[in-house]
């Protein structure tokens, strides 16, 4: 950072900006898309339509544990952020700390969740300690720094509000073109996050 700390805390808002405008619809991709996704990737894997019981079970696990993680993920996008701007004013410390607490919240959430909700439970767990990690890193190094810049807050609420928008288009068209050949769902995923990217965009 130099001792600029007008510099540093208008690279850092800059920086998150550009993470979140990204993980904020790949998130919705991941959440409206995960069924689709994870059949097409297990039809290459075996090199078949999956169509059996057991494959179709495995889709619904699968798929289901993907959304569970990908709830998560601007969270999880958001803690690696803080901890390098942390780095980038040379303190080791406190990232050490915050991830002790994180790691901490996430064994103690994972093993409770996970003996009401199974696996479920365990997978929220993640997200909730990496929810309380990343708030807890941005609150002490906006502190640090000064603030992230006026515009972050605004800016994450315009992304927040074009993945309401988008979710229901990208789910909608998914169900409307429905899966089937490796092909037939390879289009339903190029189509759906087209459609779901569009609406984002604009």
């Amino acid at each position: 950072s130099r001792g600029d700390r007008q510099g540093y805390r208008r690279r850092l808002g800059q920086g998150y900006r550009l993470a979140m405008v990204v993980i904020i619809p790949v998130t919705v991709a991941y959440l409206t898309l995960a069924s689709p996704a994870i059949r097409l990737f297990l039809s290459q894997l075996l090199g078949t339509v999956i169509d059996s019981a057991f494959g179709e079970s495995s889709i619904a696990v699968t798929s289901s544990m993907l959304t569970w993680l990908a709830l998560g993920l601007p969270f999880f996008v958001t803690f690696l952020f803080m901890m390098r701007g942390f780095y980038a004013r040379r303190d080791t410390r406190t990232p050490f700390v915050i991830s002790c607490w994180q790691n901490a919240v996430q064994i103690v959430l994972s093993l409770v969740l996970a003996a009401f909700m199974g696996f479920q439970g365990a997978l929220l767990g993640f997200t909730l300690a990496y929810a309380f990690g990343a708030l807890m890193a941005m609150g002490r190094l906006a502190r640090q720094a000064g603030g992230m810049g006026s515009t972050v807050g605004r800016a994450l609420g315009r992304y927040v509000a074009a993945a309401v928008f988008m979710a229901p288009m990208t789910w909608g068209v998914a169900q409307v073109i429905g899966s089937g050949a490796v092909w037939h769902t390879g289009v339903q995923l190029v189509l759906s996050a087209a459609a779901g990217g569009g609406v984002y965009v604009v």
